[in-house]
């Protein structure tokens, strides 16, 4: 049984969903945010330019790529019915998220300088645009690389490669972040909720409804490497595997 795995596009010091250790019950696992992403600015563009797999019956998602998540469900289960989801501990990708990712990300490159990391982009007035706000923050960090690299002493033609491979990094996660923010109401199937004890149980800004919940006794940084979890959603995803298809 193949999965379309969701994970943390980026360094990550929290568990990820590969903790999970899928693999090891059967599963053919396809992590969809490990290699190139697209730039787009809305789930719909986003999860439409993805390179998926035709064969894959099930989608896991974590923490704010719920949205993506149930949209590749919906979509890859067309004209059917949605493929069956599991969502860990599904947050929304609010403004307050993305201003504040960004807040970190601008920290780490200017490291920690108050002078460089002055007069920030204001995320919540260019959230609406999403494309707009992209833009602005590619432009904004790749100034506020460089000068941190010339104030460090580098050369910048020796600079150019390690300045566009971080900044490759960050970008992936924030164009991840809008995009899951900018989602439309779609079609679910069977959803199983693995939440961690004090994560809200509400889906309504999601549109959808959990067919199962369960709750597992680990810290939302640590939830997807519990036992329990993998237990949980190894249970639910074999229950559903299509006739024929060995998991």
């Amino acid at each position: 049984m193949t999965l379309l795995i969701l994970d943390y596009p980026g360094r990550r010091a929290k568990a990820r969903l590969s903790d999970m250790g899928l693999e090891g019950h059967g599963f053919t696992c396809h992590y969809v945010l490990a290699g190139a992403l697209p730039a787009a600015a809305d789930t719909a563009t986003y999860t439409a330019r993805l390179d998926l797999p035709g064969d894959a019956e099930a989608v896991v998602a974590l923490c704010a790529t719920a949205s993506l998540g149930t949209a590749i469900a919906a979509q890859l289960g067309a004209p059917g019915p949605p493929l069956p989801l599991v969502l860990v501990d599904p947050q929304a990708s609010g403004a307050r998220e993305i201003a504040a990712a960004y807040a970190e990300v601008l920290e780490q490159v200017t490291e920690g300088d108050p002078t460089l990391g002055a007069n920030p982009i204001d995320v919540m007035a260019l959230l609406g645009r999403g494309d707009v706000l992209l833009s602005a923050i590619e432009e904004d960090l790749s100034a506020r690389a460089r000068a941190v690299f010339l104030a460090d002493g580098y050369d910048m033609a020796e600079a150019e490669e390690p300045i566009a491979e971080m900044l490759s990094m960050y970008q992936r996660w924030l164009t991840c972040l809008v995009a899951a923010h900018h989602h439309e109401p779609v079609a679910h199937g069977d959803v199983l909720q693995i939440l961690s004890p004090r994560w809200p149980d509400d889906l309504s800004w999601l549109g959808v409804t959990a067919e199962t919940t369960m709750r597992v006794d680990a810290t939302p940084d640590q939830i997807a490497r519990h036992p329990a979890a993998a237990a949980a959603a190894v249970d639910f995803l074999r229950s559903r595997k299509r006739t024929g298809v060995a998991p």
